[in-house]
């Protein structure tokens, strides 16, 4: 593949910044003046081991891998850009890691709302921002990607965790499917807003090792994150290369949910609900990281019936079982 050399922003200066495709500054903030060549260039496959987010409900029934590619799908309204925001938020406190984001300008409603909650959520300054403008030529959309892979690479290189989201709809337009990062700590995770949601004359879908599918109705029933267990989904337990504890809960859990009537099913539903660092402000709740392991065994505790007497609502944004 040919390589097109441009020079870009680099380090941890581009944090906290929203740029252009070529690295020119979006947000009056002013100039980033420290400029390196770069070249847009193909990434083998590679896998790592499981990124901990400390979200309950991710890490058990949707885990995501170090250098895989994950999918967040959601309607209005179900919560995907603060999904992301605490996704970025837990990334920087337990790994020090952080954030690239490759928007699409077009979705003009979509992209303020993204930037309105990371601002609110305090995670602008662990993530860089480029935007594919409307008026942008195609070469200089597609450059966006590029130039977003670039600056995650770069960010990589202090051997922390980067994730790097970018607007599914702006990979497919521009065919950016097959792009995997190499021994580079870098999670691509695509968002849009359902799956299914193709443009005409859309190539292959993104191959995806994770998908999380957010519900507009379990956020109604005030279950945030609004995780969908029946359709999320995760290589790392398809496969089988998760723990034989996890798989065997995970077994045992999609059995319980089957029956919606299920008491049990219920209470595994509401325990998913968690609080979030980025929502403090709001809730006035202390957000909290529950570890895989901790989470496992609470969940495994509902499933054995030792909270059957439990209210539900005791159940509802908590960390771990009391």
């Amino acid at each position: 593949m040919s390589t097109t050399p441009w020079t870009l922003p680099v380090g941890a200066q581009v944090l906290g910044r929203v740029i252009s495709a070529t690295g020119e500054p979006l947000d009056g903030a002013g100039p980033l003046p420290t400029l390196v060549e770069a070249t847009s260039r193909s990434v083998p496959p590679g896998y790592g081991q499981q990124l901990e987010t400390g979200i309950k409900v991710i890490d058990v029934f949707a885990p995501i891998t170090v250098g895989s590619v994950v999918g967040i799908f959601s309607p209005p309204g179900a919560g995907k850009f603060v999904l992301m925001s605490e996704l970025v938020e837990r990334n920087a406190r337990r790994y020090q890691g952080a954030a690239v984001l490759v928007g699409n300008e077009e979705h003009t409603i979509e992209v303020n709302d993204m930037m309105r909650t990371m601002r609110e959520a305090g995670v602008s300054e662990h993530m860089a921002m480029v935007f594919a403008r409307s008026e942008d030529e195609s070469a200089l959309r597609k450059q966006a990607l590029h130039t977003g892979w670039a600056l995650a690479e770069d960010l990589a290189q202090a051997n922390r965790p980067v994730l790097l989201f970018i607007d599914r709809q702006l990979a497919l337009e521009y065919a950016a499917a097959e792009r995997r990062p190499a021994s580079q700590p870098i999670t691509v995770i695509y968002f849009d807003r359902q799956p299914d949601s193709e443009p005409t004359g859309a190539p292959t879908p993104l191959r995806l090792d994770t998908q999380i599918n957010l519900n507009i109705e379990l956020g109604r029933q005030k279950i945030w994150p609004a995780v969908d267990l029946h359709t999320s989904r995760s290589h790392l337990i398809e496969a089988g290369l998760a723990s034989a504890e996890h798989l065997a809960l995970v077994k045992r859990a999609q059995a319980s949910l089957a029956n919606a009537s299920d008491p049990i099913a219920q209470q595994v539903l509401v325990f998913g609900a968690q609080p979030f660092y980025t929502a403090e402000l709001y809730t006035g709740t202390p957000g909290e990281f529950v570890g895989l392991a901790a989470a496992l065994a609470d969940y495994a505790a509902l499933l054995d019936g030792k909270h059957a007497d439990a209210e539900l609502e005791s159940l509802r944004f908590v960390g771990r079982l009391k």
